[in-house]
């Protein structure tokens, strides 16, 4: 396992948006041999609407990504010159509501239907990845879902669904106290 210094906001940051920017598209796919009706669009190719920002000045695609990641704690261990640091990871999955059903299996669907059923499938590939991947192909090695919410609707732009996840993630990293 390795131990880090460098690990904080930037490159956790920089590890969660590339695991989720190169594994989106195919995960998406793979969601389209079961789901029909509600499949989320590809995101621009790679999963270029995954952003690290949060919700003031939303992106203008359709569907994407919003990334935050806050250090909430650091733990010493037995050994000198590490420690355990805890970070909470918080993804925002949007939706723009002009979707409608794809196969139009589900009986007379609004675009308010529609876009709940698209952010609760985007939200859900978002956190297979995370949970799949991220400990993986980076130096974390612990991430664990604390919950999802539906966000309530914002009356400034009552066509925008999303589901807010947040995730703790678990990374050794170096403590200088006994190096």
């Amino acid at each position: 396992m390795a131990i880090l210094i460098e690990v904080g906001h930037y490159s956790l940051s920089k590890a969660v948006k590339s695991v989720l920017r190169a594994r989106l598209d195919a995960t998406l796919a793979t969601l389209g041999g079961t789901v029909t009706d509600y499949l989320p669009e590809d995101l621009q190719g790679a999963g270029s609407n995954v952003y690290l920002s949060d919700d003031r000045i939303p992106p203008q695609a359709r569907q994407y990504l919003l990334l935050s990641v806050e250090h909430t704690a650091d733990e010493r261990v037995l050994s000198l010159g590490t420690q355990n640091s805890t970070y909470e990871i918080r993804i925002l999955s949007a939706v723009r509501g002009t979707q409608t059903a794809r196969s139009g299996s589900d009986p007379a669907p609004t675009s308010e239907d529609a876009t709940w059923q698209t952010a609760g499938l985007l939200a859900r590939a978002a956190d297979y990845i995370l949970e799949r991947y991220l400990v993986a192909e980076s130096s974390i090695y612990n991430v664990q879902r604390l919950g999802q919410v539906r966000q309530p609707l914002d009356p400034l732009r009552p066509s925008v669904c999303s589901y807010a996840t947040r995730y703790q993630a678990f990374v050794r990293t170096r403590n200088p106290l006994g190096e």
